[in-house]
């Protein structure tokens, strides 16, 4: 690993035990247990973002959005609308490394639809000091997703796989990242001709990589006015925490901890994130669609904003997201 000339090598290593160290030190630090309140910070974008345009939806629009994004939204909407379509972007995120995602989908030349969805990182993990140092550089080396679903009369049902490779503090030391699958489901069906409702649920079957891939539920609705130059969205989604990645850092024997395993009883009393995200589309000359985005959290703790601008005609589109997690 290469590091900046001004950080010495201790502190390097203590950075990276920051990082790692919220995997596996658990039982070490029961006895240092305190009772307040863990402070939460945002996890690493890459964790949420599930591909395609959806960055400007607030990564919403479940009963929506019909590209590679619904491989993680919702499986069914891969099958919803016949078409051969390849993506591509990058990410600049506000929290964690740079990463791209790409991704196929095919849902004309089969009555089952596929779609594959790859993302990579533009750096390894642990390169860049100054992540590692705030607690929020994702422990990830790749993550990918491939789904097929099937429209039945008037229901689309999907199935998706997601893999993911990732570092936790025993598998760095063996050189060696760890790897898993979990399962991802979803419905999705027209009430009216305008009106599409859909659930899903991302990331069953995931304890071998839970603290990669957190389990979550979607619920959501879309209704398309004008022949779809607009569309409504409105979205639920109930989020597991990852404890060790949202809590900050605190100092511990001159060692940077997650503040979940200094804290575990208070770790134990985190609930599930709970948020509702409204989003819309707005087509404007045939060439031009707007996306914007608001969430906020039931509880009342976080609020996201995303907006974005797409060039589209009917071979392609180029667009330019952002996105305020919190």
């Amino acid at each position: 690993m290469k590091y900046s000339k001004s950080l010495s090598k201790r502190n390097a290593r203590m950075l990276i035990f920051a990082a790692m160290s919220p995997f596996f030190l658990t039982s070490q630090l029961s006895a240092q247990n305190i009772s307040t309140p863990i402070e939460l910070q945002s996890l690493p974008d890459e964790y949420e973002s599930v591909g395609d345009h959806s960055l400007g939806l607030g990564n919403a629009g479940m009963a929506a959005a019909a590209g590679v994004g619904s491989l993680r939204l919702n499986p069914a909407m891969i099958a919803m609308e016949p078409t051969y379509s390849v993506s591509a972007g990058y990410h600049w995120p506000r929290s964690g490394r740079d990463f791209y995602q790409a991704g196929v989908l095919d849902s004309k030349t089969s009555p089952t639809a596929a779609a594959l969805l790859y993302t990579g990182f533009g750096k390894k993990y642990g390169e860049d000091p100054e992540l590692l140092s705030k607690g929020n550089d994702t422990p990830l080396v790749q993550r990918a997703s491939v789904g097929i679903a099937q429209n039945v009369k008037s229901i689309s049902l999907g199935l998706a796989g997601h893999f993911v490779e990732g570092f936790t503090m025993k598998s760095r030391e063996e050189s060696k990242a760890m790897k898993g699958w979990s399962l991802g489901v979803g419905a999705a069906t027209l009430l009216t001709p305008a009106l599409r409702v859909g659930v899903s649920a991302e990331n069953l079957a995931n304890s071998k990589v839970a603290d990669f891939s957190p389990r979550t539920i979607r619920a959501g609705a879309a209704y398309i006015f004008s022949n779809g130059n607009l569309t409504a969205h409105l979205d639920y989604r109930h989020r597991e925490r990852v404890a060790a990645l949202e809590s900050k850092l605190v100092e511990v024997d001159g060692l940077l901890l997650s503040e979940a395993l200094v804290n575990s009883e208070e770790s134990k009393k985190l609930t599930p994130e709970q948020m509702l995200i409204a989003s819309c589309s707005a087509r404007v000359y045939d060439l031009l669609r707007l996306l914007g985005a608001y969430g906020a959290s039931l509880e009342g703790e976080r609020q996201l904003m995303a907006g974005g601008l797409a060039l589209v005609n009917n071979n392609m589109s180029i667009s330019y997201t952002v996105s305020r997690p919190d």
